[in-house]
């Protein structure tokens, strides 16, 4: 069955129904051929198909009770690329489905909750889309300036509106799933901030429970900790493994051809590898590539096949991205100490030359 795509940015929910028992959601396709839909957990848990229902005459029903009473899920529709997310409790819903969209009418405080949450990311989303677009135009650095300030003062706000709605939710699994969703991308100072507003009863739940293996994992990465061994594929195809790389210093580089600022910190690289390689020192390249052709060209155009080069070709979803908690902000660096230990984070230019030189003044002694 050929696939359709699946257009869907957010639910509408306008009416809110009393809980019941279990769930039932009733939907109606337009413009859509499928045979089936299902829902499938979709909160960092163990992926879990909770229902499953044949579509007649372009309707469907899929009724259950919610595990937890609240799961954010998909519905997957087969022969469909894209699904469509709902934040599920055990009460009614009514859905229609086009190629453009989905509304969905009912859902409970949850709902409520998480539309209040979408309404913050919406916001600074929609501002940041003016931003940018009068930042091209911008004709001096001055008005440049004072772009990025309203935009960072955008930020803050959404920032401590979101704040705001945890402190008043602590309890909630939505504030939870919030968590866990952006603690990636928010950095480790603010995934922590929001973390310790959080209740024993939000981090019990699913969500929760990713949230804690998130500062897990920024735990991990603490200086002084073991660098996360890893193996990926170099360009010919043999396995790039980090504590199998012969070096008494080693600087992991995450970076990936599309981005502007990676390729540009290259010569600068060389430059530093050229001086410290006599001293045991090596680079790891890892690039956040979904394209071969891409990776290799720019690994031949930036002249740095002279060191270490692997990736798993898995862009921003690769599985290193989120073991070294990386927010999508390249390049970003780990240096490593002759013990496998991470000696020094996020560091570029001058203070990455005087981290390195640091390490092989101790090794001397």
């Amino acid at each position: 069955m050929k696939k359709t795509g699946l257009l869907f940015i957010g639910s509408l929910l306008s009416m809110s129904v009393a809980a019941q028992d279990g769930y039932t959601i009733s939907g109606k396709l337009r413009g859509i051929t499928t045979d089936k839909v299902h829902v499938v957990t979709a909160d960092f848990g163990c992926v879990d198909t909770l229902a499953s229902a044949t579509i007649v005459n372009d309707a469907f029903v899929l009724s259950g009770t919610v595990p937890g009473n609240i799961r954010m899920v998909n519905l997957v529709f087969n022969g469909i690329e894209n699904s469509v997310p709902l934040m599920l409790e055990n009460t009614l819903y009514q859905m229609q489905v086009t190629a453009e969209g989905a509304a969905v009418n009912g859902g409970g405080e949850a709902a409520k909750l998480y539309n209040k949450f979408n309404r913050v990311a919406q916001e600074y989303a929609a501002e940041q889309e003016t931003v940018m677009t009068e930042y091209s135009s911008a004709k001096n650095d001055a008005a440049k300036a004072l772009l990025q300030t309203r935009l960072d003062a955008a930020y803050k706000i959404s920032v401590q509106k979101t704040l705001e709605l945890i402190r008043s939710n602590p309890d909630s699994y939505v504030s939870a799933y919030v968590v866990a969703a952006s603690a990636r991308t928010d950095g480790e100072e603010l995934a922590r901030q929001k973390y310790e507003l959080l209740s024993d009863i939000a981090l019990g739940t699913v969500a929760g429970k990713a949230v804690e293996a998130a500062m897990t994992r920024y735990d991990n990465l603490t200086p002084g900790k073991p660098a996360p061994d890893f193996t990926v594929k170099r360009p010919n195809g043999d396995d790039l493994t980090l504590s199998a790389v012969p070096a008494k210093i080693k600087l992991i580089v995450f970076w990936a051809s599309w981005d502007a600022a990676s390729r540009q910190i290259n010569p600068e690289l060389i430059t530093i590898y050229q001086q410290f390689r006599p001293k045991g020192f090596e680079i790891i390249s890892i690039s956040l590539d979904d394209n071969r052709f891409t990776w290799e060209r720019a690994i031949e155009q930036d002249g740095i096949s002279i060191w270490s080069n692997g990736s798993d070709l898995l862009g921003m979803a690769s599985p290193l991205a989120e073991t070294y908690m990386l927010n999508g902000i390249l390049p970003y660096t780990i240096l490593v100490d002759a013990d496998g230990n991470i000696a020094a984070k996020g560091l570029l230019g001058n203070e990455l030359r005087e981290a390195i030189a640091d390490l092989t003044q101790k090794k001397k002694k």
